[in-house]
């Protein structure tokens, strides 16, 4: 049996470090959490990718190219290398 695993990334807004945002916890309670950063969501790629060789789809559903000052300047122009690597 062959395994497929799917990686699905949306709402990066040109977050490319890590950053962080408030959201509810377990418990329904606002904590501050550590989102984001191109380079800790790599290495979930590549560990996933790793564990299943030539069985992973990555899909990117929006919202990738806007929202910070790096991701605009330049119409994300900087931001596609750093995607396509990931």
């Amino acid at each position: 049996m062959t395994n497929l695993t799917i990686l699905q990334l949306n709402d990066l807004h040109g977050y490319v470090e890590p950053h962080s945002e408030l959201q509810r916890d377990a418990h329904g309670d606002f904590q501050f959490a550590q989102m984001g950063g191109l380079a800790r969501i790599k290495t979930l790629f590549d560990q996933a990718r790793q564990e299943n060789p030539g069985g992973v789809i990555a899909l990117d559903n929006g919202d990738t190219f806007h929202g910070t000052h790096f991701a605009v300047q330049d119409r994300a122009r900087a931001m596609v290398p750093l995607i396509n690597v990931t």
